[in-house]
């Protein structure tokens, strides 16, 4: 019966994706799974190996004095989790055999609240600079007597502009928000991308006029039509060409490009500006971060912008990337399936 059992036993602890491990009374290995080894970073070893053998570091700790003073008992002991245990929440139960180990892995949890606490403070951020700077002009104008008419018109164009920031910032957020809560079943309909990408280029102009810019559109003549959702597609794209006006030298060049090509759609988004370097690439797409290019100068946004791009393409069942280098510019492209499959 037992040989039997051994091939689902042995299933059973590669695939069970708690980390668990048995052991008798002398401290030797009667079984382990997979994912024990893994938490321990350990090389996983036979079952009759000494545990202290397998996993020396966990002589001298509190989980091996846990352990002893449940053996071959019908205790039970919960070891929190500490720097030394890898954040391993322990449970030890006793038995007559020996004793049962338990482990809660709660380093993923931290990572997620410090992920949180990430965000936060990013909110903090976007929200604190807008309403500094609206504080302090409003602050001025009403403690000061003999303004001039002037002075007071171009303090009230700055309140504006900053109250139009954070407007920016509260949509982009319940654009994300709505995008996180948006039901997967949601049938999407044959769009041409191309009137988003358009749209888009029509909406930033006048911005990129204003510093000098060319804008250089690759329009595929025929339709790309995409199983997707316009307004959502025309964000994705007018969050990249933003992007790129923002970062392009006075007098650049950005090129906007939008084609069909071996069953999908590809859109990108070049320009020859200021570049980011690896570590920024890496992360550009997590909601408010911002390059440290990106932290001088003027207020440039909330850092949400590429986070909304991602999401809106990862709704769109594609993909998108970034390549850049500092000082050599930033090209991003989105790749969605084609709805009609066209071949190039």
């Amino acid at each position: 019966m037992t040989d039997k059992l051994q091939p689902a036993l042995d299933l059973l602890l590669a695939e069970l994706p708690l980390p668990v491990v048995a052991v008798d009374g002398t401290l030797t290995i009667l079984l382990a799974t997979a994912r024990f080894w893994q938490v321990q970073r350990a090389q996983p070893a036979p079952d009759g190996t000494p545990l202290l053998s397998a996993v020396p570091k966990l002589e001298d700790t509190a989980l091996l004095a846990g352990i002893s003073r449940c053996l071959c008992a019908a205790g039970r002991e919960v070891i929190e989790p500490t720097l030394s245990n890898n954040f391993l929440r322990t449970t030890v139960i006793g038995a007559p055999w020996g004793a049962l180990v338990l482990f809660e892995d709660l380093a993923g949890r931290l990572e997620e609240e410090q992920m949180r606490w990430e965000i936060v403070d990013g909110l903090v951020h976007a929200l604190q600079t807008p309403l500094t700077s609206i504080t302090g002009y409003a602050e001025t104008l009403l403690r000061t007597e003999s303004i001039g008419t002037a002075t007071a018109r171009s303090f009230l164009e700055r309140i504006h502009e900053q109250s139009g920031h954070l407007v920016k910032t509260v949509t982009d957020l319940l654009f994300l928000s709505r995008l996180e809560h948006r039901d997967p079943a949601q049938e999407l309909a044959p769009v041409d991308i191309r009137r988003a990408a358009l749209e888009a280029a029509n909406a930033v102009t006048h911005a990129a006029e204003k510093q000098g810019l060319e804008l250089l559109l690759e329009i595929d003549p025929q339709p790309v039509m995409v199983q997707g959702d316009h307004p959502m597609l025309e964000s994705a794209i007018l969050n990249l060409l933003d992007n790129a006006v923002k970062y392009s030298h006075y007098g650049g060049l950005i090129r906007l490009s939008c084609q069909a090509q071996a069953g999908r759609a590809w859109i990108t988004v070049a320009d020859d500006g200021i570049g980011m370097p690896a570590d920024t690439a890496g992360r550009i797409f997590e909601r408010f971060y911002r390059g440290r290019t990106a932290r001088t100068g003027d207020y440039l946004g909330a850092g949400l912008g590429l986070a909304i791009v991602h999401e809106v393409v990862r709704a769109h069942r594609g993909q998108v990337r970034v390549d850049s280098a500092p000082d050599q510019g930033s090209t991003f492209t989105i790749e969605l399936p084609l709805a009609n499959g066209r071949p190039a």
